[in-house]
């Protein structure tokens, strides 16, 4: 709001400025029409207006000191209360008036010149006090005795010196008085430029303004001859001329500044306001993923454990299932059972999946991939079959991003069945995709700045109750009757450790949209896509660490059937000391499959260092049920290659192909 004021100051002082000329003009006009119709009334009105502007700074000055303590305007108001008073004295005094019993141009004459002398005397001393405390008490009785025993000595002792002769004019001691005050005024300026600093700045061009005028009326007003002629006419314009200026500087100090500091004040507490909403959201943010990071690091206790033992156990299923069903394929029955125990394993590997997302192990394994590329495909797999139909946005331009890409389609899919479970009976699925530069955004409290990613998926299904919005990423939360509370879950995860942000709006009986930030790769060109092999026949001898003796039994089945010659060790050591005598002999392993983790003992990760240590050119394959920082810093060796568990006989055979770069000639199917 502050910066609004700021670009308005110009047009509002050309606005000020103009307002100030015409009313002038406006002024000069009707005191010319007036004064030529009427002398006595072009002086009376002139009078009034000075009159009504200064009880007008007396009231307003005396009611406002408690709230701008401002001694130099309590010191104004006093001093113009006494001016005005006899201004006021001045007019009723005027000749054709008659108020006053002997109203003389003499009398009235008088008044002017004591009521000049308070204001030209007032003005000289208000510089000295613009820092200073007074006693407002004091002041107003010293102008009271003062103005007391003037009026005693023009009416009581009648020891005023006479200001006007009939026939003659302005007397010596008028002119000599107008030409004292004028000095005064002039003195008093000095003063006031010497301590312009102490002041307002537009409140001094005011007051500078107002003075110069009062000194040309008054030096008008002492070459007047009679009441109607020119110089008359000048003085009292140019009176009104000041009296403007000074009303304008007092109430300037008095209203204006004091509210324009209010209203700094209040645009500077309303940005405070909004920087600590800001810092409250920030701080509510990160109280919640620091919640949410506890329940995850809870369940990595839980998911590490198992993690080993269990994803052995569905290696040695899955191996089985898919060798055996190769060798009853003549048996559709059997077939079929076989299928059904994949399936389910399948499945089963999808929930430790889940669970092994929230483990150091989770960490992305990440290529610069085109993410509409995988969006089309995430849609075309979860839809099909069901009665959403979607619809996909993007921009042609779309940043390339870093991705585990199999992590992030468990992330669409996750996000894509649940909205088509929350729309039982059919709807849309929208899903876009655009690029977003962070900068003053309000995510940049939650996400570095930069180029992003960001991915909406909107349902227009039953929606979330706010009561459950804000747990729907909590691990084990679920308001379904089957689910088990680790899909979004899972998606918080992933999306963190791609360095990005998930988040959800939901509004009940209008739908659900989910945001997904993440960053854009550095990378240009897209490194996921993959380069086909020629297939050809195999052969050759492969090294195998695993500690698990079920795995060890089942791998050698599927890789004799492969036509490799397998050689087993039960840990890193062992499988390295092996590896080392072949090497030795001049015949190394063609390939060497090793185990990632093996409980309290020599590893994997270990192991292909020390063998890559040898021989850079090894060709090793690592397994394990989950992704590792250690496994995604040897892949981009170009040597070393990933199987994940469980794993069929196909995949194993995929990754021997990949590795070998050839393969062979089956018969029998996988």
């Amino acid at each position: 709001m502050q910066p609004c004021l700021e670009n308005k100051r110009g047009p509002m002082r050309i606005n000020t400025i103009l307002k100030s000329f015409f009313f002038l003009v406006f002024v000069g006009l009707g005191a010319t029409f007036i004064g030529y119709k009427n002398h006595v009334l072009l002086h009376t009105l002139a009078e009034l207006f000075a009159i009504i502007i200064a009880f007008t700074i007396t009231v307003v000055s005396l009611c406002s000191y408690y709230a701008n303590k401002s001694n130099f305007i309590v010191f104004l108001g006093i001093a113009y209360a006494f001016v005005g008073t006899f201004d006021l004295l001045h007019t009723l005094a005027f000749e054709g008036v008659g108020v006053f019993q002997h109203s003389s141009t003499n009398l009235s004459a008088q008044f002017w010149l004591i009521a000049r002398y308070i204001e030209s005397l007032s003005v000289l001393i208000m510089p000295f006090l613009l820092n200073k405390t007074i006693k407002a008490n004091y002041l107003f009785a010293a102008y009271f005795t003062l103005a007391l025993g003037l009026l005693l000595s023009i009416f009581r002792w009648d020891i005023f010196p006479t200001t006007f002769i009939p026939g003659e004019g302005l007397t010596t001691f008028k002119i000599v008085s107008e030409y004292i005050i004028c000095s005064i005024l002039i003195i008093a300026l000095v003063q006031l430029v010497k301590r312009r600093k102490t002041l307002n700045n537009k409140v001094y061009k005011y007051f500078i303004l107002a003075y110069t005028i009062t000194i040309a009326a008054e030096i008008s007003l002492t070459l007047f001859v009679i009441p109607n002629d020119f110089f008359f006419w000048l003085g009292h314009v140019l009176k009104i001329a000041s009296y403007y200026f000074i009303y304008k500087a007092v109430i300037q100090s008095i209203l204006h500044l004091p509210h324009q500091k209010l209203q700094a004040t209040a645009n500077r507490l309303e940005l405070e306001i909004e920087e600590r909403k800001q810092q409250e959201k920030l701080r509510k943010s990160i109280e919640d993923d620091l919640v949410k990071t506890s329940k995850i690091e809870s369940i990595s206790i839980l998911a590490g454990g198992i993690a080993h033992d269990f994803n052995n156990l569905l290696t040695i299923i899955m191996g089985q299932a898919s060798l055996t069903k190769m060798y009853v394929k003549d048996n559709p029955r059997a077939t079929k059972a076989f299928d059904e125990i994949v399936k389910t394993t399948n499945q089963a590997t999808g929930l430790t999946q889940q669970l092994l997302t929230f483990t150091k192990g989770g960490e992305p394994v990440k290529k610069a991939v085109a993410v509409e590329e995988v969006i089309e495909e995430a849609l075309s797999l979860a839809l099909c079959g069901s009665n959403v139909i979607s619809e996909f946005k993007s921009k042609e331009d779309l940043h390339l991003v870093d991705l585990d890409k199999g992590q992030f389609k468990q992330v669409l899919n996750n996000l894509l069945i649940n909205a088509c479970q929350a729309m039982p009976e059919g709807g849309r699925i929208s899903v876009k995709a655009e690029n977003l530069s962070l900068s003053q955004d309000e995510l940049s409290y939650i996400l570095d700045k930069g180029e992003y990613i960001k991915i909406s998926v909107a349902d227009e299904g039953i929606g979330i109750s706010q009561e459950n919005l804000y747990k729907v990423f909590d691990p084990f939360f679920t308001t379904k009757d089957k689910g088990n509370g680790l899909g979004l879950a899972s998606c918080f995860s992933i999306i963190k450790r791609h360095n990005g942000h998930i988040s959800v709006k939901s509004k009940e009986g209008k739908g659900t949209t989910f945001f997904i930030y993440l960053p854009a790769s550095k990378n240009t060109e897209n490194t996921s896509v993959s380069k086909k092999t020629k297939i050809y026949k195999s052969s050759g001898s492969i090294l195998v660490m695993d500690d698990e003796e079920g795995i060890r039994s089942i791998t050698a089945k599927m890789l004799s059937e492969l036509g490799y010659d397998p050689v087993f060790t039960v840990d890193g050591k062992e499988a390295f000391d092996k590896y080392q005598a072949q090497l030795n002999k001049g015949t190394p392993f063609d390939v060497v499959l090793l185990d990632l983790t093996i409980p309290g003992g020599y590893g994997g990760s270990e192991a292909a260092e020390k063998i890559l240590s040898l021989n850079p050119k090894a060709r090793i394959i690592l397994s394990s049920g989950y992704s590792d920082k250690n496994i995604k810093e040897h892949l981009y060796q170009g040597t070393v290659y990933f199987l994940k568990k469980p794993y069929t006989y196909g995949q194993l055979r995929e990754t021997l192909e990949k590795i070998k770069n050839f393969s062979y000639q089956d018969t029998r199917g996988a």
